[in-house]
């Protein structure tokens, strides 16, 4: 391992952001080509941000190598990690980190305008069709805050699961507000995918709730004060994570509420029949 790298990984992250401030040139060779990137060095790389990120991110032999690299760089939400996903159509980048990625976004970064029309792009053009990785990207842009995206997602036949489509309705209430989920519903096409999950909820008690994705939708409109928290219950269910949302608990920046998760599991153990 070179000297750089070595220093590096003995080095304290803070140490290490501190000598990449000083002399950028001296580590910009390791970030960018280095087969693998220690964690301090990563790190630092990251919380500098800019262009490290990115250049970090484009290092496709240390992407490849290190799945904690990997979910570390999606968590950040950053454009420039998008860009780099984007760009290796998906690469080494698994249905955990694609979801993870737009689920740490910031909707209101502009830097993120080139990168959705790269993402629509990539879901829709024909010869993606049924690939494995353009579906695993469409289903995570349910967590994504841009409305647009979101609804095209929901609007693409056979492709979401009931859980995706709850996380969608939910998306686009809290991120585009009452008008966004109120066009998605009259949207003929969510409406045809949103039937096709009608009915098929699992509870262990009759709530009184509606389990409907649509109905819950409906419900959040009329009634936003019962009716919200109705869809947050119906997405946590759904996605079996307590008191939050999938991606909350898959990102490595976001502290783990271990205790919540135990008794989540323990409850969904005995629900299962014997």
């Amino acid at each position: 391992m070179p000297v750089i790298e070595c220093l590096a990984a003995l080095g304290r992250q803070a140490d290490v952001e501190a000598a990449i401030r000083r002399d950028p040139s001296a580590f910009a060779d390791a970030i960018r080509h280095a087969p693998h990137v220690p964690q301090p060095l990563s790190d630092a790389a990251i919380s500098v941000g800019g262009e490290w990120i990115g250049a970090l991110a484009r290092n496709t032999d240390a992407v490849a190598e290190d799945p904690v690299l990997r979910r570390r760089l999606a968590g950040t939400g950053h454009p420039l990690v998008a860009r780099a996903v984007f760009e290796n159509e998906y690469g080494p980048w698994d249905s955990v980190d694609l979801r993870v990625l737009p689920a740490a976004a910031d909707g209101a970064d502009p830097d993120w305008k080139p990168r959705l029309s790269r993402l629509r792009a990539l879901t829709r053009t024909r010869e993606n069709e049924g690939r494995l990785g353009a579906v695993a990207l469409l289903r995570a842009t349910v967590v994504a805050p841009f409305p647009k995206l979101v609804t095209a997602a929901l609007a693409s036949p056979d492709v979401l699961d009931r859980a995706e489509q709850l996380r969608g309705l939910l998306s686009l209430y809290a991120f585009g507000g009452p008008k966004a989920l109120c066009a998605a519903l009259a949207d003929p096409d969510v409406a045809r995918e949103l039937r096709r999950h009608a009915g098929t909820a699992h509870t262990d008690a009759d709530d009184g709730e509606a389990d409907d994705a649509a109905e819950l939708a409906a419900w959040a409109l009329g009634d936003p004060d019962r009716g919200v928290e109705a869809l947050r219950r119906a997405v946590a269910a759904a996605e079996g994570v307590p008191d939050g949302l999938t991606e909350d608990y898959l990102n490595p920046w976001n502290p783990l509420d271990w205790s919540a998760l135990l008794a989540a599991h323990t409850r969904g153990g005995r629900s299962r029949p014997g």
